[in-house]
């Protein structure tokens, strides 16, 4: 199991990490465990040594491994050396991945797969009438091996000694075995080998009549059937355990565990002596029935297990192995009792397809060889086909009807033999009693929500809640989903309130309309705007589109290649057309539906900029986006003078962290800077030769009436290129004294950081990362770019960082008061000012700066929008309307801003009229960017009027909110509220309101509550 946790990793750093490439891999594993059994199988019964036969079986094993880490880095390069000239499609791409993963592994799953049968025939010898017994031992002892060893690589040894290390380990170990086997067999006396003999003249059988040859033929395609529901239950299990439990390593790992501890544990409880046919069939019966049944039960305890989950991550003192083991309980509690049916039905059914006359091996080979052709169709037509057409619930529930129909076919089969008619035995008609029991429970048990599977406990249930928070953010009440679609890959669905749409994949929010506005355009256009000439782009991961946009309107870019791994993340695009003006149809974007290492290994021609922004490290997979290996690979993809942008997070992961990144670029890149488009979000750019900003290309960029200029209006807020500046953090010699504290490796070899984010992401780490960079940026004084050609003064440079950072950062206190107090009549100057004190709720502050801009620039609409908004917060209403109603008079500003907060005022004077007409021309005019967010009065006057408006008065304004936002939930609440108070007439329209509630997680009861007073009417 070890082997195969390794050497897939170490494939898929060639192939990719898609569920074609992973399938491939895996399914080329098992098909020379399949050959191996049944071969050498037969082999081992032709010896007279099968004891010694098996210690060279582990010593080849153990050479092979030992070397396997150069033969497959060899087979990587043959196979990117062929699929460069080939250019193979998807599904030809998987072929030629079956074939050379099918080639290299061959011979050591080869031997592998001949281990259980050679053991079998070892111990079990020619008395087939103790077959049963020690296959089930040590098929049990094998898989309960593989469930140790997949622990401890996937808990400890990958992320403490590396690939390699755990090879060297995995290795040694198989030489020991194979020593101490030689040793043994040295010692023990040789045997005959089997002879073909009669049934009757089986010595030890005696107790065992023979099944016949129909009923042979049964129990092995009774093998492969449920080796097929086998595989279909652990990905189906695993599909949906990670949307609850996350996508981490730790999560994939544990569920694998959970697995493999049952179905060992299962053949170990159906060790025993030969048994009479009809009580093996029965007993397999039995092993199906439960399976069914405890399949079944899924249905319903997942409906409770978000609500566990969200459970112990509100435990604050929780440390992360605390709660990685009260998830594996979770998991356990899913997959470890069917998990053990499954592992009692194979001993049974292999000993009932046993043929008198032939040896153990042979016979454990055979059984083998069926189980092995049943999981590998089981894992293909699943991971290909069933989840991604039938989704996660229905496949399961396919699950339990083939296990209910072999278990209806067995006992049908059982009544054949009896020759007899009617009801069957009671004990025959316990397993259909549980079968039709699975059956109910499965058909019968609601289907999942879409949107409790989408909720991200792991991820987003750290938050405190009481018990309603909690019922709230299971149903994601206040959203709607707008899709939900089971990828190839992972889920991926689309959510929306009002005007802000978020991608979500695997519950894990990856992009957004507004939120991550900044960063994404950023990603884009920093790399297009340092590159002298850039023409050919290649984007990591689509999310949103937006990246990709900004990349394709930079002056001079005239192709976009982007990889995405999921192509429902691409069919999700549509609802970010406002942000990504449709660029999926863009000439200039070509889409390479692939894992980003593997498009970018096989890309032919070099690219002149690559932005890199994959999903955060602790996902399965992502960490390889961030080792020194992946770089070099974008370096050689890159020309001489390419730039590399590479995304990386600051929230919920220590500084280390950051650092570990930082040296790995370093390690490749001898020029590099940390830029910033928030606190959460830096940009890592890199490149062979020195970055050489240019401003006046910078300039060019923020030309009126371009795309780029009106994208970093709208969402960087920058309307000049000096502005540019304050988003640029650390140069080279800040980011060599990050690099410098790096705490751990990271590499392919060893993937430390998907285990320290995943661990960090558990924990809830707050670690101030942007406060570190900031105190080593001030102690190093970088304050403009390496090589910039940039005529900038130290009041332009202060200027630019008072206006991007952060306004709770000190630095941006104390560079925007000593800029104002340099300049006391400079109102642009003073309104900065009064923005940073707004923002630090020093109201009073901000009042004597906006004052000051005003009396040196009376008409300016944003100084006395500023100066109303500071009084409007120290509640003194009157006068924040006297300076609104100036700024509207004025003219420019955000208009939307001063109706907002205008209406807000006349709600509070109880002029529910004027309310109204405020509130409609906000909405209106509402057009909400980063630079012009939604204002914070609109909820409020929305809910009072809602509370005790007329629809004659409040009717048209949610009328209007109603239509022009459909996924705005406060729009159908208050809505439903004002028409519930219009009587007849009125609650017909309350309850068109209500009824569109359901959208956003609402509840009947809850809706019904909006229309008591309806109700209140008609009964009077």
């Amino acid at each position: 199991m070890v082997y195969e946790l390794v050497w897939t990793r170490d494939l898929y750093l060639f192939f990719g990490s898609t569920i074609h490439s992973i399938t491939t891999v895996v399914a080329a594993y098992m098909g020379g465990l399949g050959l191996g059994a049944y071969l050498l199988g037969r082999l081992a019964d032709r010896r007279r040594d099968p004891a010694r036969f098996y210690g060279l079986l582990e010593i080849a094993i153990g050479v092979f491994g030992l070397a396997s880490a150069w033969i497959l880095d060899g087979v990587g390069a043959a196979y990117l050396a062929l699929a460069r000239v080939v250019a193979p499609g998807v599904w030809s791409a998987a072929g030629i991945k079956f074939l050379f993963a099918f080639t290299v592994l061959l011979i050591p799953t080869f031997l592998m797969g001949g281990t259980l049968p050679v053991l079998t025939r070892a111990f079990a010898g020619t008395r087939l009438g103790q077959y049963r017994n020690q296959l089930a031992l040590f098929y049990g002892i094998n898989t309960l091996g593989g469930m140790a060893g997949c622990a401890l690589a996937g808990y400890v040894l990958i992320e403490a000694v590396g690939l390699r290390g755990t090879l060297l380990a995995v290795g040694i170990v198989n030489l020991l075995l194979g020593g101490a086997a030689l040793l043994f067999a040295g010692r023990a006396p040789s045997e005959a080998p089997a002879q073909a003999e009669s049934a009757g003249e089986e010595p030890g059988a005696a107790d065992a009549e023979p099944a016949d040859e129909r009923t042979r033929r049964l129990a092995i395609w009774l093998i492969g059937v449920t080796a097929f529901a086998s595989l279909l239950y652990e990905i189906g299990w695993t599909r949906v355990l990670v949307l609850v439990l996350g996508s981490s390593t730790y999560a994939f790992t544990t569920i694998l565990v959970a697995f493999l501890a049952g179905i060992g544990l299962g053949s170990l409880l159906a060790t025993g002596r030969g048994r009479p046919p009809r009580e093996l069939l029965l007993g397999a019966a039995f092993a199906q029935a439960g399976i069914a049944v405890f399949a079944s039960l899924l249905f319903p305890f997942f409906r409770g297990l978000p609500t566990y989950i969200v459970a112990t991550m509100q435990v604050g003192f929780l440390s992360a192995p605390d709660l990685l083991t009260l998830h594996a309980l979770a998991a356990g509690a899913v997959v470890l009792p069917a998990a053990v049916g499954m592992g009692i039905s194979f001993p049974l059914l292999a000993e009932l397809a046993a043929r008198r006359g032939s040896g153990a091996g042979a016979e454990a080979g055979r059984a083998y060889f069926a189980n092995t052709l049943g999981s590998i169709l089981g894992s293909a037509l699943t991971g290909f086909i069933l989840i991604h057409t039938l989704g996660s619930e229905r496949t399961l529930v396919l699950g339990v009807l083939i296990n209910v129909g072999a278990t209806a076919g067995i006992v049908w089969w059982l009544a054949r033999l009896r020759g007899g008619s009617g009801l069957p035995p009671a004990l025959e008609r316990i397993p259909l009693l549980l079968a039709a029991l699975a059956l109910v429970v499965a058909l019968a048990t609601p289907g999942w929500s879409p949107r409790v599977l989408d909720r991200g406990p792991t991820i987003y249930g750290r938050e405190k809640m009481d018990a309603d928070q909690l019922d709230s953010f299971l149903r994601g009440v206040g959203a709607e989903q707008m899709s939900f679609e089971e990828g190839w890959n992972a889920a991926v669905s689309v959510w929306r309130n009002g005007g802000s749409t978020w991608l979500k994949t695997n519950g894990k929010a990856d992009a957004s309309s507004l939120g991550d506005m900044n960063t994404q355009v950023l990603v884009g256009l920093l790399p297009a705007l340092a590159h002298p000439h850039p023409r050919r782009a290649f984007v990591v991961g689509f999310g949103s589109g937006v990246s990709v946009r900004s990349l394709a309107d930079a002056p001079g870019v005239e192709r976009v290649d982007v990889a995405e791994i999921e192509g429902a993340v691409l069919r999700a695009s549509r609802f970010f057309a406002d942000v990504n003006h449709d660029v999926l149809h863009d000439p200039k974007v070509h889409i390479i539906e692939d894992d980003a290492r593997s498009a970018l290994q096989l890309a032919r021609e070099p690219y002149d900029v690559i932005a890199s922004e994959p999903s955060n490290p602790w996902i399965a997979g992502v960490a390889s986006l961030f080792t020194a290996d992946y770089f070099r690979i974008a370096a050689a993809r890159l020309r001489p003078d390419g730039i590399l942008a590479q995304w990386l997070q600051t929230y919920k992961v220590p500084v280390g962290l950051v650092a570990v990144v930082v040296r790995n670029v370093r390690a490749v890149f001898p020029h590099v800077q940390i830029w910033y488009s928030n606190p959460s979000d830096l940009i890592i750019l890199a490149s062979r030769q020195p970055i050489r900003w240019d401003r006046e290309r910078v300039a060019r960029a923020f030309a009126a009436g371009g795309p780029t200029g009106a994208a970093m209006r709208d969402w960087l807020q920058m309307d000049r290129a000096d502005q540019w500046l304050g988003h640029y953090l650390l140069g080279e010699k800040g980011s060599a004294a990050l690099a410098a504290g790096a705490p751990f490796v990271h590499s392919d070899d060893r993937p430390a950081l998907e285990f320290v984010a995943a661990r960090s992401l558990l924990v809830g780490s707050q670690s101030l990362v942007f406060d570190s960079l900031l105190a080593i940026k001030e102690a190093l004084g970088e304050r403009v770019p390496d090589g910039a050609e940039w005529p900038a003064t130290t009041e332009t440079v202060d200027a630019a960082y008072g206006h991007a950072l952060p306004s709770w950062t000190p630095l941006a206190l104390t560079l925007v008061q000593r800029l104002s107090d340099g300049s006391p009549r400079d109102a642009d100057r003073a309104m900065e000012l009064g923005h940073v004190l707004t923002d630090r709720r020093d109201f009073r502050g901000a009042i004597a700066a906006y004052d000051r801009a005003v009396a040196q620039r009376p008409r300016d609409a944003a100084a006395l929008i500023g100066a109303g908004m500071a009084r409007y917060a120290l509640s003194e209403f009157h006068e924040a309307r006297t300076f609104l109603q100036r700024a509207r008079a004025a003219g420019g500003g955000d208009s939307v801003l001063v109706a907002a907060f205008l209406g807000d005022i006349a709600v509070r004077d109880h002029d529910d009229s004027t309310a109204v007409t405020e509130t409609l021309r906000a909405l209106r005019g509402l057009r909400p960017t980063i630079a012009t967010p939604v204002p914070g009065a609109i909820d409020p006057v929305l809910r009072t009027l809602a509370g005790r408006a007329g629809p004659d008065v409040a009717g048209p304004l949610f009328d209007y909110a109603a239509a022009s936002r459909p996924s705005w939930d406060l729009a159908f609440f208050g809505g439903a509220q004002v028409y519930a108070r219009g009587g007849p007439a009125g609650c017909r329209r309350a309850a068109a309101f209500a009824e569109q509630l359901t959208r956003f997680g609402w509840r009947e009861r809850e809706m019904i509550a909006l229309l008591r007073p309806c109700v209140e009417v008609s009964s009077n």
